[in-house]
C-alpha cells in the first residue's frame, strides 16, 4: 500500500502481456457454443490476453491498449473509474488461482523497486518495428527488448550506488552459493542481498 504506482506498473505490465496465454479445460458434455458444436472431452482452452484486450474500461478499437509502448499506462489502476474490471486474471480465478501469486508479487514488487533505485530504463524502438512475439508457455519477445539503461547517482545511506553496479552479478552469485568474500560487506551490500 505504500507503493501504489509500483503496484500500477506491475498490474499495467501484466494486463498487456501476461505470464500465462490460459489455461485449457476438458469439456465434460458436448455443448453448442455460438453455432459450433464442442464434443464431449475435448479441451477448450481460455486465453487471459484476450480477455484482457476485450476488457470494456481498457478496450481501444485501434488495438493501442495492448500495444507495450502506447498502451502502457499505469495510472490507469490508481483511479477507480480508470482500473480494468474483475476481467483482469493474469493469475487465473477461482479453485485454479495461482499458488505462487503472493511470492510472485512480492519478488516483482522488491526487484522493481531495487531496480529503480539503481538505474533509469527507457524502451528504444527498432525502426518503428513492431515488438515480435513468441509463443510458448511462457510469452516473450522474440528478438529481447531493447533498453537504454543509465545507472542512478544516488548518495544516500544505504543505498547501491552506481560503482557497485559492476559487483551486483559477483555478490549475487557469492551470496547464492554460500561462498565468503575476501572482503567485509559493506552497507551497501548487504541492501542488494
Amino acid at each position: 500500500n505504500e507503493c501504489p504506482y509500483l503496484m500500477a506498473v506491475i498490474k499495467e505490465s501484466m494486463r498487456i502481456v501476461t505470464v500465462s496465454g490460459g489455461v485449457a479445460r476438458k469439456v465434460d458434455q458436448t455443448m453448442i457454443l455460438e453455432g459450433q458444436q464442442i464434443p464431449k472431452n475435448w479441451l477448450v482452452y481460455h486465453g487471459i490476453g484476450l480477455t484482457h484486450a476485450l476488457d470494456p474500461t481498457t478496450w481501444r478499437e485501434d488495438g493501442s491498449h495492448m500495444d507495450p509502448v502506447k498502451g502502457f499506462q499505469p495510472e490507469r489502476w490508481l483511479q477507480e473509474e480508470t482500473k480494468p474490471t474483475s476481467e483482469y486474471l493474469p493469475f487465473g480465478a477461482g479453485v485454479r488461482f495461482c499458488l505462487g501469486y503472493n511470492l510472485a508479487m512480492a519478488e516483482m514488487k522488491i526487484y522493481l523497486a531495487v531496480m529503480a533505485r539503481m538505474a533509469d530504463f527507457t524502451l528504444v524502438e527498432k525502426n518503428g518495428q513492431q515488438l515480435k512475439w513468441k509463443e510458448g508457455v511462457m510469452r516473450t519477445p522474440a528478438d529481447g527488448v531493447m533498453a537504454e539503461v543509465i545507472a542512478s547517482k544516488q548518495e544516500k545511506e544505504g543505498v547501491l550506488l552506481p560503482e557497485y553496479l559492476a559487483d551486483v552479478e559477483e555478490a549475487v552469485n557469492l551470496a547464492i552459493e554460500g561462498e565468503e568474500r575476501n572482503t567485509e560487506l559493506t552497507k551497501n551490500d548487504r541492501v542488494l542481498l
